[in-house]
């Protein structure tokens, strides 16, 4: 009951400050990051301040990285044999 009350203090301070990507510590692994996600996300995700799914369906699509170039082929340069 004190994970929750405190996951959900942590919720509370979300709503009032923002969170900027901040790094999160866990008291303890994995059960600390288990009771953070089972228990703290799903209420940010009530109080819409966390998402329910990915937009992108890549990493680079859902932090709008670009590709990189092609090191290999650039496109203009074919060889056929």
């Amino acid at each position: 009951m004190a994970e929750i009350h405190a996951g959900l203090r942590f919720a509370s301070c979300v709503t009032v400050r923002g969170m900027n990507e901040s790094p999160i510590m866990f008291p303890y692994l994995p059960g600390g990051l288990d009771d953070f996600v089972n228990k703290v996300v799903p209420e940010l995700q009530r109080r819409g301040l966390f998402r329910h799914d990915y937009e992108g369906k890549t990493l680079r699509e859902n932090r709008d990285l670009p590709r990189p170039r092609n090191w290999f082929f650039s496109g203009a340069e074919r060889f056929c044999f």
